[in-house]
């Protein structure tokens, strides 16, 4: 089947309001493969390995496209996704091994010498679950051997304003996909890490060579962390080294975390 049909008929048949990584995966991957560097975030990533690093783990890898590029440089490559949707698209695009597996509950006791999580995936950690950013640290420090790296990128409290709304478009050559996106500030638990919203989005994808022209919504839960709050959580499950840094992402914020050797 013509593969723009495909994505058109996947996004006419999802109900309103599906979640984002289910039914509308294939318009997920159209939009980030045009939005995002993933060369650029796989040297970034392999750049802040510790030396000799020889296994990688992508929590939250989505439909592949950076684990794809990080299995060409390590021996052992795995991808962790919640969405069945998603890994059936990483599976067309690297033979690296696929789990599907949530952040905060799996865990594969010293296996990998790298693990990242990008994508702004903590942000939408359930909001419902005040320690599932901590849990996923847990979970990830068990995961790595000794000296071993964590580099996940995060979105800063000053991101999330109520009611405000961005709008962009990615041209292919067959399609236009435009994305309308609308923040909203929801009540959290004085416990609760971050600050917590919702993000409600009206995606639009036009067929260019028919006229044809398909529309989804899709609504997230999101979390916003102060610049300090991450590094802090790391330490306290057991990182023993930790650094804010800049990733080539644009949700404003990043972290490195290293286990002791």
């Amino acid at each position: 089947m013509d593969p723009v049909r495909q994505v058109m008929d996947t996004v006419a048949d999802a109900d309103t309001g599906n979640e984002l990584y289910g039914a509308l995966a294939p318009l997920y991957d159209i939009f980030f493969a045009e939005r995002c560097d993933y060369d650029a975030l796989a040297t970034f990533v392999s750049d802040r390995a510790p030396a000799g690093a020889r296994s990688v783990a992508v929590g939250a890898c989505g439909t592949g496209r950076l684990l794809a590029r990080l299995a060409d440089r390590y021996d052992c490559a795995v991808g962790l996704d919640s969405s069945a949707a998603m890994l059936r698209l990483a599976a067309g695009r690297t033979d690296a091994a696929l789990v599907r597996a949530d952040l905060r509950t799996v865990t594969a006791p010293g296996a990998f010498d790298l693990l990242t999580v990008t994508g702004n995936s903590l942000a939408h950690l359930p909001a419902g679950d005040p320690d599932g950013v901590r849990t996923a640290f847990e979970s990830a420090a068990e995961s790595l051997t000794p000296g071993g790296t964590l580099v996940c990128d995060f979105m800063l409290t000053d991101s999330l304003m109520n009611g405000y709304a961005t709008e962009d478009t990615v041209e292919t050559e067959r399609c236009r996909v435009e994305r309308r996106v609308v923040t909203r500030i929801e009540d959290r638990g004085a416990d609760s890490l971050g600050q917590a919203g919702r993000y409600d989005y009206e995606f639009t994808m036009t067929d260019r060579r028919t006229g044809e022209t398909v529309r989804a919504e899709a609504s997230l839960p999101v979390r916003v962390f102060e610049s300090g709050a991450l590094p802090g959580v790391a330490r306290s499950v057991g990182f023993t080294e930790t650094a804010l840094v800049d990733p080539p992402t644009p949700y404003g914020g990043g972290l490195m975390a290293r286990v002791p050797e």
